[in-house]
C-alpha cells in the first residue's frame, strides 16, 4: 500500500485535516518567533544616536586605566605603563615650571 503525505490525504479526500493545521500552525508560530527575535536583535544591535543618553566616549587614559585595574593577563603591564607615563608627564610639568621660572 502506497503511504500519503498529511498534505496529499488532506487534497485527496477535500476535508480538513485538523492535525495537518495544527503542524502548520505551530510552524508558523516558531517562524514568527524567529523573525521577532531576528528584529529584536538588529534594533538592539542598532547605533546610538547622538540625543540618546548612554553615548559617554572614553578617553584613552580612562580605557587604560579600567583595563589596568582588571584581572585580565597584561593588565600589570598596562598598570606599569600608566606609571611611566604619569612620572613622565610629572617631569615634564617640572620642568615647564623651572622653564618658566627663568
Amino acid at each position: 500500500m502506497c503511504r500519503r503525505s498529511r498534505a496529499a490525504q488532506f487534497l485527496a479526500a477535500g476535508s480538513l485535516d485538523w492535525t495537518l493545521l495544527q503542524l502548520q500552525g505551530s510552524t508558523m508560530r516558531r517562524t514568527g518567533l524567529a523573525a521577532l527575535l531576528l528584529v529584536i536583535s538588529f534594533v538592539g544591535c542598532a547605533p546610538k544616536e547622538d540625543g540618546q543618553g548612554g553615548n559617554h566616549v572614553r578617553s584613552e587614559r580612562e580605557r587604560d586605566s579600567i583595563l589596568g585595574a582588571s584581572r585580565l593577563p597584561g593588565a600589570r603591564v598596562v598598570r606599569g605603563a600608566l606609571g611611566v607615563s604619569d612620572s613622565a608627564a610629572a617631569r615634564n610639568a617640572r620642568l615647564d615650571s623651572v622653564a618658566n621660572q627663568q
